[in-house]
């Protein structure tokens, strides 16, 4: 028996090789999944590219602060502070009194003039016998223009001379003279201790004023910069303020380099540092104004009042500064409205710490390809 050379199946491929009666499979079923898959993704990326946007954003960061500022009470002369009667929560109103000063030289200027004030009143006093003097200066000028009349009479009579008359006339002018004396004397003495005792008054009432320090406004204390035993002088800051009557507003710094890309009524997202922005959200504000120079550290003293925080902004050169307006949403726990729907169920305070991010512009994202398109056919 001869031996075969090749197999069975093979021989009847041989004998039928177009097998037209037998289904070809191009591809399988999973393939056919994934390439709808693909073009799904391809087909969202397209809408993408022409509905969506992108955001390009600004980061700063800053404080959030009355609307009109903080505001300072300070002291209105020199001197120790010996008290200070409030805390940083408290409330206080207009007038009251929030610190004492210890003014020593004025109590100094007092003490002197009290013991010149003693020193005239006893004076007077001394001289309380004068108006014993001057009442035996009328008496005595009584009788002598009653021996005036009599020695006229004698004078007529021949009974006496002319220069005894003329030497009791001249007695007389002579105490009229010193009862003016004593009268100007009195009055001097008098007039002194009234000028003294105003004097004294003028002080004690400089005193009174210069040493107790009273709020020129009604707010809420922020902090209290100095301590008891502090020598201070006239204008030095004691307290920081915040009116009960302005609105908040989210002030912050950006970079010097990102400062002009941020412009008036641009959106702007707050992260107050009491709150988690992954369960809460943001604040939603709108830019009020954008400095037209970068800030210098006095500048950001003057506003934020807290040297750390403008050393910490000053770090990396002088910033832009950035007001932003916080949208109100009386619903809400807070009163402002967050980009979740409710935010917080707690109060923002200022002097909250803040991150701020500003959308300073929003673009197709088929805006981006088109232009390497262009470039890569040399289209210009």
């Amino acid at each position: 028996m001869a031996k075969q050379l090749f197999r069975k199946a093979a021989l009847d491929r041989l004998a039928s090789p177009e097998q037209l009666d037998v289904a070809m499979q191009v591809t399988s079923p999973r393939g056919w999944i994934a390439l709808g898959a693909v073009g799904s993704v391809l087909i969202l990326i397209v809408l993408w590219g022409f509905l969506g946007t992108v955001s390009t954003k600004v980061d700063g960061s800053g404080i959030l602060i009355p609307g009109e500022g903080l505001l300072s009470i300070t002291a209105g002369s020199q001197g120790r502070l010996i008290e200070i009667l409030v805390a940083e929560g408290d409330s206080v109103s207009q007038g009251d009194l929030v610190a004492r000063l210890s003014q020593e030289a004025l109590e100094l200027r007092i003490r002197n003039k009290r013991e010149e004030l003693d020193e005239a009143i006893a004076q007077a006093s001394t001289q309380g016998g004068a108006g014993d003097v001057t009442s035996g200066l009328y008496a005595e000028l009584r009788a002598q223009q009653a021996r005036l009349e009599r020695q006229r009479e004698s004078l007529q009579k021949g009974l006496i001379t002319r220069s005894t008359v003329l030497a009791t006339e001249q007695r007389i002018t002579q105490i009229r003279q010193q009862i003016r004396g004593e009268q100007d004397r009195q009055t001097g003495q008098e007039n002194r201790v009234d000028a003294i005792r105003r004097q004294l008054d003028e002080l004690e009432r400089e005193r009174e004023s210069s040493s107790e320090v009273r709020s020129p406004f009604s707010g809420r204390v922020i902090e209290v910069v100095a301590t008891v035993g502090d020598l201070v002088g006239g204008g030095s800051r004691l307290v920081t303020m915040e009116s009960f009557e302005s609105d908040l507003a989210a002030v912050f710094y950006v970079p010097a380099t990102d400062g002009k890309k941020v412009q008036e009524g641009m959106e702007v997202r707050v992260s107050p540092a009491t709150v988690k922005p992954e369960e809460y959200g943001f604040m939603m504000a709108e830019v009020l104004s954008v400095g037209d120079y970068p800030e210098s550290p006095e500048s950001l003293m003057r506003t934020l009042r807290n040297q750390n925080t403008v050393n910490a902004l000053t770090g990396d050169g002088a910033p832009f500064q950035v007001v932003a307006r916080l949208e109100k949403e009386p619903a809400t726990p807070s009163g402002f409205r967050w980009s979740s729907s409710t935010g917080p169920p707690v109060q923002v305070f200022s002097g909250t710490p803040i991150m701020a991010k500003v959308t300073v512009e929003e673009r197709r994202p088929i805006s981006y390809v088109v232009p390497i398109f262009k470039k890569a056919i040399g289209a210009s």
